[in-house]
């Protein structure tokens, strides 16, 4: 039944994200592959009772795991940019910006690594157009983890930067510490640390290294120790320390 599938299909999705935090790549890549491929060969995937919506969080993790290495990629990435144009038109067709924004986001990111600046610029623009952070934060922190389609208006500082726009890449900036960080979730501390982490390498290679590490102690060290105390854990903890000592040596 639909039911059952779908169910089936969160299962190996909560196993696919598990094996990625532990970095546990390969093993990650086969969950999502595993639900990917039962949804290909399962007839009641195309009954119209089916939540396709279900299927989404699959593209994008296995998007998270190809950039971990999961697998080997031709010169042209030909794989993770087919994944990202079935997972902008599946998105598309869908009609829910929560998954559209990230299928966007995700084919921006992609177009950025490729060093196809403008082409991941245009996109960040239509993201502009659809995102509403109080009304979709929390519910794309709840499907993939952490607020991938705010992440998109971070990456723009690097494609920016990339193609000489330094007071573009400047004004992303103030809009992810002015308009989006305030309200993100505080506690979501990697969500924070994607959020901020080019922002902050971008004002350090500013001169503003300062004010760069005002905000990272602010929104990211000091809300840690706030929600989880100093023995507590997330991925990103390692590189707290060096990211501060770093800059303070400005």
């Amino acid at each position: 039944t639909t039911g059952e599938l779908e169910a089936l299909v969160r299962i190996l999705i909560a196993k696919g994200k598990s094996h990625s935090t532990l970095l546990q790549v390969e093993r990650g890549w086969d969950a999502y592959e595993g639900a990917l491929d039962i949804i290909n060969n399962t007839p009641s995937a195309d009954d119209e009772g089916y939540n396709r919506s279900v299927s989404f969080p699959i593209f994008s993790g296995l998007f998270v795991v190809l950039k971990m290495g999961a697998v080997a990629e031709d010169s042209g990435h030909t794989y993770e940019r087919t994944l990202c144009e079935r997972f902008v038109e599946q998105a598309r067709l869908n009609g829910d910006p929560v998954h559209y924004g990230r299928a966007l986001a995700m084919q921006a990111e992609t177009l950025g690594r490729l060093g196809l600046y403008e082409e991941a610029l245009s996109v960040v623009d239509e993201i502009r157009g659809i995102y509403d952070i109080e009304t979709q934060h929390e519910s794309i922190c709840k499907a993939y983890g952490s607020d991938r389609v705010a992440q998109a208006f971070t990456h723009s500082v690097n494609f920016n930067d990339a193609l000489g726009r330094t007071e573009a890449a400047f004004d992303a900036c103030r809009y992810v510490v002015d308009h989006l960080v305030p309200k993100s979730s505080p506690g979501n501390i990697h969500n924070m640390f994607v959020l901020l982490y080019a922002v902050v390498v971008f004002l350090k290679e500013n001169g503003q290294a300062l004010r760069a590490r005002e905000i990272f102690q602010l929104r990211v060290v000091d809300a840690f120790e706030k929600h989880f105390g100093s023995g507590g854990s997330t991925v990103s903890k390692p590189m707290f320390k060096p990211i501060l000592m770093l800059l303070d040596l400005q």
